[in-house]
């Protein structure tokens, strides 16, 4: 239990946090990604960083509450190798076993977006191998709202989702 709650918190702070910081860039382009992994033409790329990783968000599946200002959105994180290294590499530094995640592929998120008071909260998240196999998912039943933090990948996210 103690584990799975640490890997919980992990992966959160990896995928809502750490990718922020990490040598963010928007996407200033029209044109979208010629990544295999996002080959349903809903996926739209919203940014890349430092390592490659490449971020979409899924226009086709947006819930917009327009009583409480707020949508839910599936969002995507497409590793690169430099990226699944990374990944692997925090994993070992905090004592994780990294059995099958030499295979991790991409990180699909469900969030849930206050447009109003630009905040955000993870709902679901669930990392997927090569395979498209599961490597692991956890629901956010009781996450708490974060502020979106200027210039980062989920204030570019949240300025899209929330037009």
């Amino acid at each position: 239990m103690k584990r799975t709650l640490f890997l919980s918190i992990l992966i959160v702070f990896f995928t809502t946090s750490f990718m922020s910081f990490v040598g963010y860039s928007e996407n200033k382009t029209k044109n979208q990604s010629s990544v295999s992994e996002k080959s349903s033409s809903d996926w739209i790329e919203y940014g890349t960083n430092k390592n490659g990783d490449v971020y979409l968000y899924n226009k086709g599946n947006i819930e917009k509450n327009k009583e409480k200002y707020t949508v839910q959105v599936w969002t995507k994180i497409v590793y690169s190798n430099k990226g699944r290294e990374k990944y692997i590499q925090n994993m070992i530094k905090d004592g994780l076993s990294t059995k099958g995640w030499d295979k991790l592929s991409y990180t699909m998120s469900l969030f849930e977006i206050d447009c109003k008071k630009k905040w955000n909260k993870p709902l679901f998240i669930i990392e997927y191998d090569t395979d498209n196999s599961v490597l692991w998912s956890d629901n956010y039943d009781d996450s708490k709202w974060e502020y979106i933090v200027p210039d980062t990948k989920d204030d570019t996210l949240q300025k899209k989702v929330c037009e």
